[in-house]
């Protein structure tokens, strides 16, 4: 006899670290698609800032929940880009208010096509 890896404990051990090439190009994607509805590369770049505050307040909340990180949480966190899953959702709700406004200031000002104006 000998043990060995069945069902989702082996496809989980195969698939190895996939999730985070996966999560880089889910967030790729969702750029890109706002680049071209917005038709613009900086404003785009000020909505998706919020991304990273997002995963912290699902991986919090599964934490909370006493849940672990499988396949199927993974698979959560790219639809997160996307949508928000719950604890996500208040997260976004949250840093979204004060958060996308500040990143939105700072990549207009940064950016080459606008020309830096002092505070009013």
């Amino acid at each position: 006899m000998a043990a060995e890896w069945t069902e989702l404990a082996y496809l989980q051990l195969k698939a190895g670290n996939a999730a985070i090439d996966v999560f880089a190009l889910a967030v790729m994607f969702v750029f890109l698609v706002l680049a071209a509805q917005y038709e613009s590369w900086s404003l785009p770049l000020a909505v998706i800032l919020v991304v990273p505050m997002c995963l912290l307040c699902s991986v919090t909340g599964v934490i909370v929940a006493g849940l672990e990180v499988n396949i199927f949480t993974q698979i959560g966190f790219v639809v997160l880009v996307g949508l928000a899953v719950f604890s996500g959702m208040v997260g976004v709700t949250l840093f979204g208010i004060f958060l996308t406004p500040v990143f939105y200031y700072v990549v207009r000002r940064f950016s080459k096509g606008e020309p830096r104006r002092g505070l009013r």
